[in-house]
C-alpha cells in the first residue's frame, strides 16, 4: 500500500522507497515483538528489495508490482511439489499440529494440498495481469485486500466442505 500511494505522487522510484522502508519497519516491528523474524517476513521483504531494484533500474512499477505473484509461484511449488514428493504440506502441517489425526481426514488433506497449489497458480496469475493492466491503486487492492478475501472465502469453502464430508 506504501508503494501505491507514494508513486502516485512521486513517482516509481519514491514508491519503491516507501515500500522497502515500510518492509524495513516490518522487519523491526516482527523482531520487537516475537523476538525473531519469521523467514515468511523475510523473503517478502528480499522480494520487495530486489523487485524494486528491477523497477528503479528499468524506470517501470511493474517489476515492483509483480512481488505478489512471485509469492504465490513460490506457494504453488510448496504445495504442488510437496504433494508430487509424497509429503503434502498441509499434511505435514496437520500431524504437527495433532499426531493423532484420524485417518479419515488424511485423504482430505492431501487434496486440499493439491488444490492450493493450483488456487495459488491462479492467483500469481491474476496478481502479473493487474500488475500489467491494472491501474496501481486497482493493484494495491487487490494485494492487500482481495488475494487475502479470495483466500479467507476459499480456507471457509473448503472447511465446511471437509466437515461435510465428515458428517457422511
Amino acid at each position: 500500500m506504501a508503494f501505491a500511494l507514494v508513486e502516485q505522487i512521486y513517482g516509481t522510484v519514491g514508491g519503491v522507497i516507501a515500500g522497502v522502508v515500510f518492509g524495513g519497519g516490518e522487519i523491526l516491528w516482527e523482531y520487537n515483538r516475537l523476538g525473531k523474524v519469521q523467514g515468511i517476513t523475510w523473503l517478502s521483504n528480499a522480494l520487495v528489495l530486489v523487485l524494486g531494484l528491477a523497477s528503479i533500474w528499468e524506470n517501470n512499477g511493474v517489476f515492483f508490482k509483480l512481488q505478489p505473484a512471485v509469492f504465490m509461484v513460490v506457494f504453488a511449488v510448496i504445495f504442488l511439489g510437496s504433494s508430487a514428493l509424497g509429503k503434502p504440506f498441509m499434511l505435514e502441517a496437520a500431524k504437527k499440529q495433532n499426531p493423532n489425526l484420524p485417518e479419515q481426514i488424511i485423504p482430505f488433506f492431501r487434496g486440499l494440498n493439491v488444490r492450493l497449489g493450483f488456487l495459488f497458480i491462479a492467483l500469481a496469475g491474476l496478481s502479473v495481469y493487474s500488475a500489467l493492466y491494472w491501474s496501481t491503486a486497482a493493484w494495491a487492492s487487490l494485494k492487500a485486500v482481495g488475494l487475502p478475501a479470495i483466500l479467507l472465502v476459499y480456507m471457509v469453502c473448503e472447511m465446511a466442505w471437509m466437515r461435510l464430508r465428515r458428517r457422511n
